[in-house]
């Protein structure tokens, strides 16, 4: 079986407009209200953004980037509960499926709330999706839950998934509301402070269903 990522280590590496149903401040208050609320179910929602590591240098991107082989990439994220996140390969370009985040060697997938998470999460050091030679449309599924899942289990095609599209045909089923910040978003580390733009933050009404969000990917040589 051919895979369009391979997990890789890499110490020593530091660091679209959406349709929605709500306004972007709609999305924000409510991603903002249960974060607040850790001890109550209100909603399930997530901020994040792509970082991209090519030739040694991180950057950060949006699914809108045009990825190529060697590339690798990872998801930084912001829960607004505490829980467990999981990263599926929903369709590889040569008609793969399979589990990408946690594996027996990466198993740490917990979550907290409103504490910012590079996906996927290594042993000691950065972890990465590196895309392999196979170029093609990719999606990758991200999904959040209060509760440890079997991943194997989904799959499945699921209406409830959020779908955030590379060339635009975005899709938010009924009960979710998807925003995209374009304000600066500040990393702060103890040396250097790198300022980015746009986030995607996408909030379920439901705190009982899973979060599912697919990704897009356009992957070229």
């Amino acid at each position: 079986m051919k895979c369009l990522f391979s997990l890789v280590i890499a110490a020593g590496l530091t660091f679209a407009a959406l349709p929605s149903l709500a306004d972007d401040d709609e999305a924000r208050n409510l991603y903002v209200e249960q974060m607040n609320k850790p001890t109550q179910h209100i909603n399930s929602g997530i901020a994040y953004w792509l970082e991209l590591s090519k030739s040694g240098k991180s950057t950060h991107v949006s699914n809108k980037k045009t990825f190529h082989n060697g590339d690798k990439i990872r998801l930084h994220m912001k829960p607004n509960f505490n829980g467990y996140a999981y990263i599926l390969m929903m369709e590889a370009s040569q008609g793969d499926h399979y589990v990408l985040f946690p594996t027996k060697k990466f198993p740490n997938n917990k979550i907290v709330a409103g504490k910012d998470i590079a996906l996927p999460v290594g042993n000691g050091a950065a972890a990465w999706l590196k895309f392999d030679k196979n170029p093609g449309d990719e999606i990758i599924r991200v999904i959040v839950s209060r509760s440890r899942i079997d991943p194997k289990s989904q799959f499945k095609k699921d209406d409830d998934t959020v779908v955030i599209s590379s060339a635009g045909d975005d899709t938010v089923p009924e009960g979710n509301v998807v925003s995209v910040d374009t304000r600066d978003l500040t990393v702060e580390q103890t040396k250097s402070k790198h300022q980015l733009s746009g986030q995607v933050t996408v909030v379920s009404h439901n705190p009982k269903k899973l979060l599912s969000v697919d990704i897009k990917l356009n992957h070229q040589i």
